[in-house]
């Protein structure tokens, strides 16, 4: 996962100087963060990139003697899951206009509703193959765009069990359109 120019640039390095490397990546589990480590990066950003995160690296790199942040990346999450960074959702608002935000909103309603329909169909007819996997990716990466967290968590949780060719039991269907259902009703608030 981590290209092995990573490690040549690292051993290239005269004595003393470290050049700050980060990867940028949709979604990272432990084993490839330890992974992303070794090979000689510094730090993890996870996309959406946000300007909170660029921010922690930049100071993070700008400023040796400061004291190390807490890696985001490497943070676990927390017993509940919210459903959605509303302050997220209205600094875009803010940053896109609200009645650009409302179609964004609306358009990704859309195309969520029958992604969501799908997979959980499949996942509770047991069709599970690397195209569920995909399908459940890119999901999880639209998920993350408006900090939908809850519906972000489930769709990596089924990528892992695909990935680990963990069981997926039917009722996981039911799971995430229930996710999926809260999902739409907080961000119906946030449409104009």
């Amino acid at each position: 996962m981590v290209p092995l120019s990573t490690r040549a640039i690292r051993q290239s390095e005269a004595p003393g100087t470290r050049l700050p490397m980060v990867a940028l990546t949709a979604h990272a589990r432990e084993a490839d963060k330890e992974g992303f480590r070794a090979a000689g990066l510094d730090d993890i950003l996870l996309k959406p990139i946000t300007r909170e995160g660029l921010r922690r690296i930049v100071r993070r790199f700008s400023n040796q003697n400061a004291e190390p942040e807490t890696d985001i990346a490497s943070e676990a999450p927390g017993s509940t899951t919210p459903v959605l960074d509303h302050v997220h959702v209205e600094g875009l608002a803010v940053a896109l206009r609200q009645d650009k935000i409302g179609e964004l909103i609306g358009e990704f309603l859309s195309e969520m509703d029958e992604a969501i329909g799908t997979i959980s169909a499949r996942v509770e007819a047991g069709d599970i193959d690397r195209s569920l996997r995909e399908r459940a990716h890119k999901a999880a990466g639209s998920a993350a765009l408006f900090r939908a967290e809850a519906l972000r968590a489930a769709l990596v949780s089924l990528q892992e069990r695909i990935d680990d060719g963990a069981a997926c039991e039917a009722e996981l269907g039911d799971v995430l359109r229930g996710i999926w259902s809260e999902t739409t009703g907080a961000l119906r608030q946030h449409i104009g």
